[in-house]
């Protein structure tokens, strides 16, 4: 079954093609929300501008308090939606928020656990097919910018590197695979750092770190602070990539084209505000 999330990031170019978008409102002296339980869950603790009304074909939506509770392509049966339950934050006797994508006849939901920052620590992922059980996982996470991420079905282990306040190395093991490490760079002899203006991260596509439907998680607030710039390349096992931005007038990004040193694939991902 194909990742909504992940793969609606990534759409491939042809030479020629540019992205547009319009510039976002800059409401960044609005005072953070004090958050006591799973309701009053507030992203812009991680995006201070506002979400994004789209990141390539997937369009976000959020309810009246401007939380994400959707996550969806048009006319696309496949969708991740999220409910705010009114435990407190820091509890462990039930989940603050359910995530859930929906992929008939797969259904995935993940039960969320936050901190009493609003960040996920622990999740236990239940696999339906048919309405049946058909599997079961648990996600453990560490640190209020996402630094260590493990699962339990593969003894899948993603450690992030954090470097001024940067991820400059992904380190993923996994049970019977040979350990897998990406290192990222924020400035090249030719582009200077690029200042993370929006919250914007990309865990799967820019930094090799495969959170599965849980990416998703971020878009809601829930997986930690973002990274001060925007990485501009990556490397494993020898193969570069190279990541391009495009930004508005505000140094906002609208588009990311990412190319590769071991391959022809393009690959294009388009930001509104």
């Amino acid at each position: 079954m194909r990742k909504l999330f992940q793969l609606a990031l990534m759409v491939t170019l042809t030479v020629g093609t540019t992205m547009m978008a319009s510039c976002s409102k800059d409401n960044s002296d609005e005072p953070e929300q004090k958050m006591v339980n799973g309701t009053d869950v507030n992203p812009r603790n991680v995006f201070p501008l506002g979400l994004p009304k789209k990141i390539s074909e997937l369009v976000l939506t959020l309810n009246e308090k401007g939380q994400l509770i959707q996550l969806a392509e048009p006319n696309d049966d496949e969708r991740i939606m999220f409910e705010y339950k009114d435990v407190a934050l820091g509890s462990t006797q039930a989940p603050q928020v359910i995530l859930t994508e929906t992929d008939e006849p797969d259904k995935h939901v993940y039960e969320l656990y936050l901190n009493r920052n609003g960040f996920v620590t622990h999740a236990k992922e239940t696999h339906y097919r048919n309405d049946h059980i058909a599997g079961k996982a648990t996600w453990d996470f560490a640190d209020n910018q996402l630094k260590d991420a493990k699962c339990s079905t593969d003894k899948k282990h993603i450690v992030l590197e954090y470097q001024n306040g940067n991820v400059v190395k992904t380190t993923t093991t996994t049970a019977g695979k040979p350990t897998e490490v990406t290192t990222i760079t924020y400035a090249t002899a030719s582009t200077r750092p690029i200042e993370n203006k929006t919250g914007v991260m990309l865990f799967g596509a820019t930094l090799d770190a495969d959170l599965d439907y849980l990416e998703a998680a971020y878009y809601a607030g829930l997986l930690g602070k973002p990274s001060k710039n925007l990485p501009l390349q990556s490397e494993k096992s020898g193969d570069k990539a190279n990541l391009k931005w495009t930004l508005d007038s505000n140094g906002n990004p609208t588009a990311l084209n990412q190319s590769f040193s071991n391959s022809s694939e393009r690959f294009s991902t388009s930001f509104t505000w």
